[in-house]
């Protein structure tokens, strides 16, 4: 694909995991799953296809954040490491009531590029949404 006008559906669950201690924790099922999309079009070419992903998953993501919260997606970087792997990077800003901090996510890139990059934002906003959404 060399560009054209791409349409991207992003669609999150989002969901709490069991009590699982003393339990064999093989893949967990979900309880009180909750889902959250959100999709885009425009016309990009194949290097402007990550960013166009990234913002639809932050756009997802934005609908789970109460008053007051939001993110700020400012880069998307794919970079190769010395082995030959491709990295996606998302770099944004996780804004709190009146403070800002700056945030990073990356993931390596296995089969896939379009969740490579969708898991990059998740994994750069981890750290800070996933008190929240345990509170809720």
């Amino acid at each position: 694909w060399d560009g054209g006008t791409a349409r991207v559906v992003v669609s999150l669950q989002l969901g709490s995991a069991p009590d699982t201690k003393g339990k064999d924790q093989g893949a967990l099922p979900l309880e009180g799953l909750n889902q959250y999309s959100a999709s885009a079009s425009a016309q990009v070419d194949k290097a402007g296809l990550p960013r166009l992903i990234a913002d639809t998953t932050v756009t997802a993501l934005r609908s789970v954040l109460p008053d007051g919260y939001e993110i700020q997606l400012l880069e998307v970087i794919l970079n190769k490491t010395s082995k030959g792997l491709q990295v996606i990077t998302v770099v944004g800003d996780w804004i709190a009531l009146k403070s800002r901090v700056r945030l990073a996510g990356s993931t390596v890139v296995n089969d896939d590029i379009h969740r490579a990059v969708a898991s990059a934002v998740l994994a750069s906003v981890n750290r800070v949404l996933g008190p929240m959404l345990a509170k809720l």
